[in-house]
């Protein structure tokens, strides 16, 4: 893989099971240590309707390093009793045509947009 031509801004997602309520200010203190915050997405309908992660943005000039590190959060929750069940890196739209020019051979992503309507 090469490197990216400058640093890209990475907000990175770990989500974790689903958590009591007696729970969650553990993972709150623990997602703070690490450098990031707890939030929780509650969803009206679907399979996964609670969904709670550790989220933080992550400066790198390198995909592998964000990976690496991300890794290293999974195993620092995991430790915690908190198992990671998805990982999940953004980058702004606009260092999609840099970041899959630095790193052809991963798979495309997608766009995604929050608010409420």
């Amino acid at each position: 893989m090469s490197m990216q031509a400058k640093s890209v801004d990475y907000e990175l997602h770990l989500t974790t099971n689903r958590l009591n309520n007696e729970q969650l200010p553990d993972f709150e203190k623990l997602c703070h240590k690490l450098g990031g915050k707890a939030v929780l997405i509650e969803l009206p309908i679907g399979v996964h309707t609670q969904q709670l992660m550790l989220t933080l943005t992550l400066k790198s000039e390198s995909w592998q390093y964000v990976r690496e590190f991300m890794a290293q959060l999974a195993s620092q929750c995991r430790e915690h009793g908190f198992p990671i069940v998805r990982q999940k890196a953004e980058i702004p739209a606009s260092e999609a045509a840099t970041f899959q020019a630095a790193y052809p051979h991963e798979k495309q992503g997608y766009f995604e947009w929050h608010g409420k309507v």
